[in-house]
Order: structure tokens, then C-alpha cells, then sequence
């Protein structure tokens, strides 16, 4: 009780405490220079403070809020207007993630102390968190007033004047930094954004022209100013501009993709080609660097597949060693779904390097989408068998060893995978977790299944397929029904199409006996595609016969049938017309 009343003072002593400074800031009568200094503490007093004050630090430090929370509480008694105690309090209500609390502490450390520019800082930094971008930007133009050095303030303001939608003064904020600076790559471009925004193109057009008056040796920004001629539909001064540059640095590469962007646009497809062509064959370019301009060139909107390849050829037949090469030609035919022609490459790549391990992981995927578990089966174990120590191969062996039904055996690969990641990489042992949880589920052991669904639950709460197994089998077993509803809900939320998920959670309600919800979800996941599913389907009839639809029931019940159900009870209810619960 004696907290609570504390906590109750608390506040009602930093309201008024609010007012005091408040007061002092603003009346004509107070003297300024000592309207905010705190009224002498006694030394006995002030020892207690210090005492109250170092162990609430401690205190906090150790992650005892609470225990902090009473000590400066009991600072707060001897002095209320103490400006390291108001910080604390703003420090310790921010650790508990109090922000309105701690947004009145700090406002109260930077009103008691208004020399400290750190207080102010942290004051706006809450507002920032809390939304309030006016206060914040109030508070940083104080700052910049009185510290007008603060370079990290000035960039804090632009960004803040950005996102309430004042370009302009973002831009006068930038300015002092680059009077302050100088000139800079990060600057220019910000300001030529902003400009742009405000349609204020020569001004925008300007700051380019700065990076090259101050960087004349600095191609890219030539080539810049060559891009933004092409789109004032100035191409002569753009090629004129682009020649300049040829003439000192022929063979750049973001050169080669304006001038390849110039011939286009003006027609001249052979010459656009031929660009690329002298790029490719330019010795002088190494093979990283025409990677790179193809890698530009694919990233070009309907660009030709057909030339495209001609390209990779080209570059195949001058470097027929080169592993970077083959593995992004592996992924641009895997893009093509030519599946045939991207194994060849892998099995290429894996012939030169067996322990490439992206190319292993690459045909396994590829196997994967042209359902071929037995194929994914065998590469997985040659995978192992170069480079034992690597979980993900084991994932997959247990994938496919699951697919065929051989669950002992995918329970031995998925375990040894887990033995073989690091605790540190959380996914990895969520994922082997939840596949070790499934095959436990699928042999019936529902306490092993729960001990690994939930160990893939601590580390991994995100994971919609973790998180409507783990619900739908503690429904099935009719265990905590409200941790199920709540994963569940998770999963339809963020799929709301999803047939499964809707099943589960419609599932969920049903077991629970809310017959209104369970009806809303089931007839929902039927709605999308889920009359298909025999499961969904029998779900769909269990959840009619609870809705006193009996009949409807008894329809839709022989349909699950006719979809080729396996469920043991199936038969009984129809036979019996009633639903029979599943043990």
C-alpha cells in the first residue's frame, strides 16, 4: 500500500514541480538567473539522496526498474527539483517502455537544467518515438540556438522538417551543415531531392553542378548531370557531356549504361548493343566488372531475354572457369524456369567446387520446384556427404525422407541438422525444431511434438506455418485453447486467405464450442478454395452439425468421403448421423 500512495505523490509532486519551473521561466517578478536553482538540501538530506540516488543507478542498470522507480521516488521527496533525478526517472520509465512518463520526466530535466543540451536531446529524442515531431523540432531549434556547432542537430532537423512535410527548411537546415562542412556527396544529393520535391529543378540542377565544380576528376557525377540533360530532353549535351568522360575514363561501367540509356532513347538499337559488346570484350574491364554491367543490364524493364543470353555466352566462352559467372547464369535460367539447362550449370559448378555450398542449396530448390523429393533426397546426401557439418542439408534430407512417409528416418536427419547448427543462429534451429515437432506429431507423440513446437516458438513467434501447427495440434488435444486461439489469430491476420490457417482457427473455435466464429472461418476457407480439401471439408460438416445444421452435415460429411478421407471416424458419423469426436 505504502508504494502505491508514493506513486500517487509521485505524480501529483511532478505536476507541480511542472508548474514551479514553469512559473520560473515565464514571470517577469522571478529573477531569471534563479528562477530554476533548487532551494539548499540539508547535508544530512542531501547524503541520504546521494545514497537513494547511485543505488536507484544500480539499480536500473541491473534491470530492476521497479526497485529503481521507489529509490528515486525517495530522491524525489528530499529534492523534487533536481534535474539528475528527473533524468533518471526519464531513463528508467523509458526501460519500461513508459513513454508518456518518461517524456514528462525528461521535459522536467530539460526545464530544471536548460544548459544541457543532453537533457533536451533525450527530450526530443522521446518525442520523436512518441510521434510528436512539432515538440521535437521545437526542442532541436532550441538546441541549435544556443550550440550552434551541433552539426548531428542540424541533420536531425532536416530529416524532422522532411517528415512534417517543410522541404524547405529541411533544405536551410542542410545549408548551415554544408557552410559548416563544406560541399559533400550526401548533402547535394539530399538537397537535389528535395528540390525536385518542391519542383524547383534548377536549384535541384545546381547541386549537381557543385559536385562537379568541387570534384572534376569524379566521373559519376558528370554522368549524372548527363542523365538529368536526357531527361530535360537535352540529349546533345547529354552525349556531349558523356564523350568528355569517355575520353578520361572509357571504361566505366555506370558510363556504359548511360550511353547504352542514350542510344535507346534515341532509336539506335545497334549502337545501344554495341556498347556492350565493346564492353564485354574490352580487356582491359575484368570479368567482376563485366558482371556487373550485365547485372545492369538485366535490371532494365523488358529488357531481351534473347540478347540477354547472348551476352552470358559471350562472357562464358572468354571466362568457361569463372564460378561467379556460372552461378549467375544457374540463377538467370532459373528465372527463365529452364530447369534442365540451370542443373547443368550447378552440376558445372559443383564439379569445379564441391563445397560450394550455394550451388548445393541452389539444386536442391530447383529440385524442390519441379516436385522431385526424390531427386531433392539424392542431392541432399551428396550435399552431406561433401560438407557434413552444414544443418541446412539435413533439413532438407528431412523433408524429403517426411514426403515419403519414412518418419524415423527424417527424425534422424532433422535431429543431427540440430546438432550440428549454432545456438546462436535462432532460425535455423526454430526451423528444425518445427519440422522435428511435425514428424512427432504425425507418429502420435503429442508430448514430444509440444517440447519441440515450443522450443520453435521461443525463438521464433513470426512463423505462420510454426504457429498454426503448433495451435491446430493443441486443439486437437484440446490443450490451452487460449495460446492456440492467439497464434492462430496471428496467422489469419497476416494470411487472411490462406485456407489452412482459416481451417485451424475456425478448428480452434469449434473445439472451444463458439459455433458462431467457428461457422464465420470454416465458411470462409471454403469460400477460397477449401470444398477441395477432404480435411476442410469434414471440418466444414462437424462445424454445420454444432450450428444444428444436421443435414447439411450429413451432405457435406459424404463429400469429405468422396475426397478420399482418411479420418477414422468419418464413416461412423455418417452412418450414425451424428458427429463423433476423434481420440
Amino acid at each position: 500500500m505504502k508504494k502505491n500512495i508514493r506513486k500517487i505523490f509521485l505524480v501529483t509532486l511532478l505536476l507541480i514541480s511542472v508548474q514551479l519551473v514553469g512559473l520560473g521561466a515565464t514571470s517577469q517578478k522571478v529573477n531569471k538567473k534563479t528562477a530554476n536553482k533548487a532551494a539548499p538540501v540539508p547535508v544530512e538530506d542531501q547524503r541520504k539522496m546521494d545514497y537513494y540516488f547511485y543505488e536507484a543507478i544500480r539499480q536500473r542498470q541491473l534491470g530492476n526498474l521497479n526497485e529503481a522507480i521507489d529509490l528515486l521516488t525517495e530522491c524525489y521527496y528530499i529534492n523534487p527539483r533536481s534535474s539528475a533525478v528527473a533524468y533518471e526517472f526519464a531513463m528508467a520509465y523509458t526501460s519500461i517502455q513508459d513513454t508518456p512518463h518518461a517524456i514528462k520526466f525528461m521535459a522536467l530535466a530539460s526545464r530544471l537544467d536548460p544548459t544541457n543540451s543532453w537533457y533536451k536531446i533525450g527530450f526530443a529524442e522521446l518525442c520523436i518515438k512518441n510521434n510528436d515531431f512539432k515538440t521535437a523540432i521545437s526542442v532541436y531549434e532550441d538546441i541549435t540556438k544556443n550550440h550552434p556547432d551541433k552539426e548531428d542537430v542540424d541533420y536531425m532537423l532536416a530529416s524532422l522538417y522532411k517528415q512534417t512535410g517543410d522541404l524547405k527548411n529541411s533544405i536551410s537546415s542542410l545549408n548551415k551543415v554544408e557552410k559548416k562542412f563544406g560541399i559533400n556527396e550526401t548533402l547535394s544529393f539530399e538537397k537535389y531531392r528535395l528540390y525536385k520535391s518542391l519542383k524547383e529543378t534548377k536549384k535541384a540542377d545546381a547541386e549537381i553542378d557543385k559536385l562537379i565544380a568541387k570534384f572534376p576528376m569524379e566521373p559519376k557525377y558528370k554522368i549524372l548531370r548527363g542523365g538529368i540533360y536526357m531527361d530535360d530532353k537535352e540529349p546533345k549535351k547529354a552525349l556531349k557531356i558523356y564523350n568528355e568522360v569517355k575520353a578520361s575514363d572509357p571504361n566505366n561501367g555506370m558510363l556504359i549504361m548511360a550511353l547504352y540509356e542514350y542510344y535507346k532513347s534515341t532509336g539506335d538499337t545497334v549502337q545501344a548493343n554495341s556498347v556492350f559488346e565493346e564492353a564485354f570484350k574490352n580487356q582491359s574491364l575484368v570479368v567482376d566488372e563485366k558482371v556487373g554491367i550485365l547485372t545492369q543490364f538485366l535490371s532494365i524493364e523488358n529488357q531481351s531475354v534473347t540478347k540477354a543470353e547472348e551476352y552470358f555466352k559471350l562472357l562464358l566462352g572468354m571466362y568457361s572457369d569463372n564460378e561467379a559467372l556460372h552461378t549467375y547464369y544457374a540463377s538467370f535460367l532459373l528465372m527463365q524456369h529452364r530447369y534442365d539447362a540451370a542443373s547443368s550449370e550447378l552440376e558445372f559448378l559443383l564439379k569445379v567446387n564441391a563445397q560450394n555450398k550455394e550451388a548445393w542449396l541452389e539444386l536442391i530448390k530447383l529440385r524442390l520446384e519441379q516436385e522431385n523429393m526424390a531427386e531433392v533426397l539424392a542431392v541432399s546426401d551428396r550435399a552431406i556427404k561433401n560438407m557434413p557439418d552444414e544443418s541446412n542439408f539435413y533439413l532438407f534430407k528431412g523433408m524429403a525422407l517426411t514426403d515419403k512417409k519414412q518418419y524415423e528416418d527424417a527424425l534422424q536427419a532433422y535431429k543431427t541438422g540440430l546438432d550440428k547448427v549454432s545456438e546462436e543462429d535462432t532460425n535455423s534451429v526454430a526451423q528444425l525444431s518445427m519440422q522435428i515437432a511435425d514428424v512427432y506429431a504425425q507418429l502420435k507423440k503429442m508430448d514430444d511434438a509440444f517440447t519441440y513446437y515450443e522450443k520453435a516458438y521461443q525463438l521464433n513467434q513470426n512463423n505462420a506455418m510454426l504457429l498454426n501447427n503448433y495451435a491446430y495440434y493443441l486443439s486437437l488435444a484440446g490443450k490451452d485453447l487460449s495460446k492456440a486461439e492467439l497464434m492462430s489469430a496471428k496467422t489469419v491476420q497476416a494470411y487472411p486467405d490462406n485456407i489452412s490457417f482459416l481451417d485451424t482457427y475456425a478448428w480452434i473455435f469449434f473445439i472451444e464450442g463458439n459455433a458462431t466464429l467457428a461457422r464465420m472461418y470454416i465458411q470462409q476457407a471454403i469460400d477460397k478454395g477449401g470444398d477441395k480439401s477432404s480435411v476442410v471439408v469434414e471440418h466444414y460438416a462437424d462445424i454445420l452439425y454444432l450450428n444444428g445444421e444436421k443435414d447439411e452435415a450429413l451432405k457435406w460429411w459424404q463429400k469429405a468421403k468422396d475426397l478420399g478421407s482418411d479420418s477414422p471416424t468419418l464413416q461412423q458419423k455418417i452412418e450414425t448421423k451424428t458427429y463423433i469426436h476423434e481420440k
